[in-house]
């Protein structure tokens, strides 16, 4: 269950912006991912949470900056629904495959910049 509810708390500091409950809920997950067999988390997961600490001492404003919230991404003012800056991409790459996008396109450069001067603002 304690591991249930530092999952939840993870997830949570992102939807949140809450950028100090973030980094030590990810401390409380590293030993969770080699549990889980996941090599990558479990290798870089400690890189990241060392730079992270030398972060708040060798460039305080960055450190600042993400205290702030500014680890996530916002869409709109509704409370709570903050999300990773890489569910975020994977988003807009989605809308950018709709009809009409990305899909055929990309291996003609002509059709590319056409596209991106026509193309809707994500905003």
């Amino acid at each position: 269950m304690n591991q249930v509810e530092v999952l939840l708390m993870f997830t949570a500091a992102t939807r949140m912006c809450n950028w100090r409950l973030h980094f030590a809920k990810m401390e409380e997950l590293l030993p969770y991912f080699h549990a889980h067999d996941q090599y990558n988390y479990g290798r870089w997961g400690p890189l990241y949470v060392a730079d992270m600490l030398e972060l708040q001492s060798i460039d305080p404003e960055t450190w600042h900056f993400l205290d702030e919230g500014n680890f996530s991404i916002t869409k709109h003012s509704v409370p709570f629904t903050a999300i990773d800056p890489d569910h975020a991409i994977e988003q807009e790459h989605k809308n950018m495959k709709v009809k009409g996008g990305f899909i055929g396109i990309t291996g003609k450069e002509q059709a590319l910049d056409k596209y991106f001067i026509i193309a809707p603002t994500l905003c």
